[in-house]
């Protein structure tokens, strides 16, 4: 449309090409003349419609104050609303100018018209967001894209970050976010192209440091510029407490897993691997593993462990010494106090200060130690590392707790368990097995003898007893014995092939199950490794002894072809090997059913014979080889048995210590011994010391003492009226009891000899401390003294050796004059033999000591008398 009155400039062509959306020219009225522009071509202005109206008719300013713009002076950039016939609502940018004609009169206006709607929207909008900035409690950041500067930033944001708002104006978002600025950019354009984004992610602009936000980022398009709008809302509190409860779920799910594991494990150590393999099977936990104490070490050494960033926690060692560099741990702390230690920060936290450089290497934040208490007592630590700070809150530690609360739990079950097991196999060890030294019972081994002989090969059966067990066991007392027993068990076990059963039937009876070795002299050799090993020292109460034994030897099948008869055969053998003197071995042979007859009835004789009063005490003189005096007597043992007639003592002494009857049997001869000699006294008779023997067994009765107390004050003897005669070899099994025992007789006043002296290997140093009055030389010392340059030679230097002591010196068992003659030569003070007298009846001695005085009053008489003649005829001659 043109108008010919009111011609363009040339260059308007080229201005409304310039323009956006119309150019408008209106006359003097205010009516429009002439549109042209983009918006007429594309039929947004209808121009019939507009030509000759007023702007306020075609819908132009019918909503803004000032309406349309007509003014005098030109204006740039004015608002005006258009309502279209549509009923919709846009928005003009209007420039306008009038137009005067030469007189200065205006004759109309023009302009150009551009559509803002889009703008006036986001300016709306962003009025908008202005008012929920306000009063927002997010922080809210407005960001210009082309100039990557800050355009608003609301006072929560400032508040919270603390920085005042200067700062981000005068900064960019990758300063103040410390990020690369092109993939900031890069984000910002991806918020443009889609709209709206968004994101969570860790920030730095926390006052305390970084926080954890929901980032939600739109972009406006205002004034021909986008505009980053990012809320900014920190979600830390809510993400730790959903961390947390995360932590807390894998943690029942580990508690649950730990329990499964308690249900599977059999033993201790499976226990505590399969609690920390689960307990890493949860992500927070890397480093789980199970420390218990070492007594030895003095440290907590681990028993269990798991972890999936290192294996050296195996090697892991605390010491409990808290001035180690180590013992003032977490850990340590743990043990130490009995409460479980936390440190959320590993690399900082001053209890792991030893373990800083591992824990850097490691990734390692933090820490949890509990201690493991069992019945009161804390016998380990449980410990659990994570790779994040504060993977132990509160609630955590209430479910580590209770998980090592379940293990020490299971490991009671386990215990009861395993105490249940090994009481089960210890009662049917006990069924088949003895006690004391492990070795199979009386019922295992004849379940093995008989399966020996199902099988029908030939075996043989040892059966071992030990000499002189009962005098050792009494003697040394019963955990001396016990110890004597278990020593024997092992050797026999050693020295025999592990094929072999070797077994205890009780006591000091053990028998062993040797399958027969086809070669000659065989069987000799094992019985001979058996004593030469029962007869090695065995260290009891401090000293060594040597212990004896006696085998009898049963063969199957030629012996015998059941169980029964061939324990008993080789029982008899035994027995008959004791008999022989001991410390051998015997076969055994048909004619040994008769001694072994011949034993039963000795042993059940002697058992009744003090009852039935059958013993009688025999007395032999002790003669004084300066004047052949009788200076003392001996009293000795007799029995006279109805069934079996005068039993010898060599016979029945040894049995009698065997079954213990030699206590009560020598309590007898005691006192019948001073009863006998107080008769003798009041038939007046002149007193004379007497002797009992005192045998090895007695030494060790407590009540000994005592004994001869009572003895000597019911009888009224004299105390130096009575010697005891102990067996050197008695004195030397217990030289420090020897000591004592004779040192409390020597307070009762009665007299001590050593008797069988040259026997025992004393020493001079030892025989110098015993309080002794007499030596008695041996009587195998004696039997050859005549020609045996060598017995002659030991006498001689017993007699010297009593001299030097001051000592009494007798001799036993002298029955020839040559024997007499070189005893009195060699100053010997005493003897005692058949060639003076051999052992008599009461009445018989009383007797002979009685003619022994007369002789000797009548010698003294006559001694006397000598010197009164000689001096009469010294004076006849005179």
């Amino acid at each position: 449309m043109t108008d010919n009155n009111n011609p363009q400039p040339a260059d308007l062509g080229h201005l409304v090409a310039l323009v956006s959306d119309f150019y408008w020219r209106c006359d003097q009225a205010g009516r429009f003349v002439a549109l042209q522009g983009a918006a007429v071509e594309r039929g947004d202005i209808d121009v019939q419609a507009w030509q000759g109206r007023l702007p306020a008719e075609v819908g132009l300013g019918v909503v803004d104050r000032a309406g349309w713009p007509l003014p005098e002076q030109a204006v740039a950039d004015a608002s005006v609303s258009w309502i279209r016939a549509d009923g919709s609502i846009r928005h003009l940018s209007i420039a306008a100018q009038c137009e005067r004609d030469e007189n200065g009169v205006v004759r109309g206006w023009q302009g150009l018209a551009r559509d803002v709607t889009r703008q006036h929207r986001g300016y709306r909008e962003l009025e908008q967001l202005r008012t929920a900035i306000d009063a927002s409690h997010d922080m809210i950041f407005v960001v210009d894209r082309e100039t990557m500067r800050f355009l608003y930033v609301n006072d929560i944001a400032c508040e919270l970050t603390g920085h005042p708002r200067e700062t981000f104006m005068a900064s960019t978002p990758d300063q103040m976010l410390g990020v690369d600025r092109g993939m900031l950019e890069a984000e910002y354009d991806r918020v443009i192209a889609v709209g709206r984004l968004t994101v969570e992610d860790r920030s730095r602009l926390g006052r305390g440091g970084s926080m954890i936000v929901e980032r939600r980022r739109c972009a406006l398009f205002v004034e021909g510029r986008w505009v980053i709008v990012s809320i900014v809302h920190d979600i830390t509190d809510r993400k730790l407490a959903e961390q947390a409860r995360d932590r807390l779920s894998r943690m029942y799910a580990t508690l649950s897993a730990t329990n499964e594991a308690l249900l599977r494990a059999d033993t201790p150590e499976e226990l505590y691997q399969q609690v920390c393999e689960a307990a890493v099977a949860n992500d927070d936990v890397v480093i789980a593993a199970v420390l218990r104490v070492d007594a030895e070490k003095q440290a907590l050494c681990v028993v269990g462990a798991a972890s999936s960033i290192s294996a050296d926690v195996r090697e892991l060692i605390i010491p409990l010494d808290p001035h180690s560099r180590l013992g003032d741990g977490l850990v340590a702390r743990c043990y130490h106090s009995a409460r479980t230690q936390v440190a959320d920060d590993y690399v900082h936290d001053g209890r792991l200060l030893p373990w800083r450089r591992f824990g850097r290497r490691m990734g390692l934040k933090s820490a949890a130690a509990v201690p493991v208490i069992k019945a009161g007592t804390t016998i380990g630590v449980m410990l659990f590392v994570a790779t994040h700070k504060g993977a132990y809150g509160r609630d955590g530690v209430r479910l580590i707790e209770r998980m090592v609360a379940n293990v020490v739990f299971a490991l009671e079950n386990l215990e009861r368990e395993a105490w249940r097991r090994e009481s089960e196999k210890h009662i049917e060890f006990l069924a088949t097995h003895d006690a004391l030294t492990r070795l199979p019972n009386r019922t295992l081994f004849n379940q093995s003898l008989t399966m020996a002989i199902a099988a029908e090969h030939r075996f043989a059966v040892l059966f071992i007893d030990l000499d002189r067990f009962k005098f050792i066991n009494d003697s040394l007392g019963h955990e001396a014995g016990d110890q004597l027993l278990q020593t024997v068990a092992s050797r026999l076990r050693a020295c025999t092939s592990p094929t072999n059963m070797v077994a205890r039937l009780g006591g000091d009876e053990f028998v062993v199950l040797i399958e027969q070795d086809e070669r000659a002299g065989a069987l000799e050799a094992v019985a001979d490794t058996i004593l030469d090993t029962i007869l090695q020292p065995v260290c009891l109460n401090g000293h060594d002894y040597r212990v004896t034994a006696s085998v009898g030897i049963s063969i199957y099948p030629q012996d015998a072809r059941d169980a029964s008869s061939l324990l008993k055969q080789a029982d008899m053998a035994m027995y008959c090997a004791k008999d022989e003197g001991k410390n051998n071995y015997q076969f055994y042979a048909a004619e040994l059913e008769h001694r072994s007859l011949v034993r039963m009835r000795l042993e059940n004789n002697l058992r009744c014979a003090l009852e039935k009063d059958q013993f009688e005490l025999a007395y032999q003189a002790k003669i004084s080889l300066a004047d052949s005096r009788i200076v003392g007597v001996e009293a000795l043992l007799r029995w006279h048995c109805e069934e079996l007639g005068t039993v010898m003592p060599g016979q029945f002494l040894p049995l009698a210590e065997e079954l213990g009857l030699i206590v009560p049997i020598g309590r007898w001869v005691l006192e019948t011994a001073c009863e006998q000699n107080m008769a003798w006294q009041r038939a007046g008779l002149p007193p004379v010391p007497i002797a009992v023997n005192i045998s090895a067994v007695q030494l060790s009765d407590q009540t000994l003492v005592s004994h001869v107390r009572a003895v000597l004050e019911r009888t009224g003897m004299a105390p130096n009226l009575l010697e005891l005669e102990i067996t050197e070899t008695a004195v030397m099994r217990d030289i420090a009891r020897a000591l004592a025992l004779l040192a409390e007789m020597k307070k009762l006043g009665v007299m001590i000899a050593i008797d069988d002296f040259g026997t025992g290997y004393s020493s001079l140093t030892q025989l110098r401390e015993l309080p002794v009055d007499t030596l008695k030389i041996d009587r195998s010392f004696v039997s050859e003294l005549a020609t045996n340059r060598t017995d002659q030679s030991i006498a001689r230097a017993i007699i010297t050796m009593g001299k030097n002591l001051s000592l009494n010196v007798i001799a036993e068992g002298v029955e020839t004059a040559e024997q007499e003659a070189f005893l009195r030569a060699e100053a010997c003070d005493s003897m005692q033999g058949f060639y003076f007298s051999r052992p008599t009846a009461a009445t018989l001695f009383a007797e002979l000591l009685g003619a022994s005085t007369t002789a000797q009053t009548s010698a003294s008489a006559r001694m006397q008398a000598q010197p009164a003649v000689e001096g009469a005829k010294r004076v006849r001659s005179g």
